[in-house]
């Protein structure tokens, strides 16, 4: 069941992403084929610049502890027995 469920929300994820981009495609064609270097010279042509840069200098911490949680380690997870584990027990239930 778990993988029927999960599996059917990545499909939609995979289908709403690829008919957004079909869509912006089709709606705005020039500033989708726009070339970067063609902009108008000013302020806000470094932000995706510097935005791009954030991402790729901070997405590697998380995505080692998500990797690190997935091989089984507990480093910065709740106890077993602390209050926010109990919650979510309690709510799962």
């Amino acid at each position: 069941m778990f993988a029927v469920v999960y599996g059917g929300f990545i499909v939609q994820a995979l289908a709403l992403g690829t008919l957004f981009a079909r869509y912006v495609a089709r709606r705005w064609p020039d500033v989708v084929r726009a070339r970067l270097g063609g902009l108008r010279p000013g302020g806000s042509q470094r932000a995706p610049q510097w935005l791009a840069a954030g991402t790729l200098a901070l997405t590697p911490f998380p995505l080692a502890l998500q990797l690190a949680w997935a091989a089984g380690a507990s480093a910065g997870l709740d106890a077993p027995g602390s209050v926010n584990s109990r919650v979510v027990a309690a709510t799962h239930a």
